[in-house]
């Protein structure tokens, strides 16, 4: 059995309810790709690294493994859509996503339709964030100037 195929056989595991037994094959299939791209990094190595440690929750280590991907194959574009869809949907940091989007994948592939609707959708985000915040800032500094009513 290749690593691929057990890293679906790990993740079955997991799906069936056994998330230990699926995370502890899932660090048998890591042992064996860190020895490999010891001996030479792969792109699909690394991106098979970086999938075990989606599955397992690590998602800073999956993206420095994609990283590590780019460091060979600057243009990714995998690479870069995890990198983004990672920091958003499990980091909860939409700022890097946009800058991949804007920066990185629409050069790639400027004619995609999810790169451009995401990248309005995420730019929402950050702005109805940032006004939230400026909001609770301004909420905040109201009631600290604001003296307590004088109780007779």
């Amino acid at each position: 059995m290749n690593y691929s195929e057990k890293i679906n056989k790990a993740i079955d595991i997991i799906v069936d309810g056994d998330e230990e037994g699926g995370k502890k094959a899932l660090q048998s299939v890591v042992s064996f790709l860190k020895k490999e791209v010891k001996k030479k990094p792969t792109v699909a190595h690394l991106k098979a690294w970086a999938l075990c440690y989606e599955v397992m929750e690590e998602y800073e280590q999956a993206i420095l493994r994609y990283e590590k991907v780019l460091m060979i194959e600057n243009d990714n574009e995998e690479a870069l859509w995890r990198i983004a869809s990672l920091c958003v949907d499990c980091l909860n940091k939409p700022e890097p996503a946009v800058a991949i989007l804007k920066n990185r994948l629409l050069k790639i592939n400027p004619e995609s339709e999810i790169y451009k609707t995401s990248l309005a959708e995420l730019e929402r985000l950050v702005v109805t964030r940032s006004e939230r915040e400026q909001k609770k800032g301004e909420d905040s500094t109201t009631e600290s100037s604001t003296p307590p009513p004088i109780v007779h």
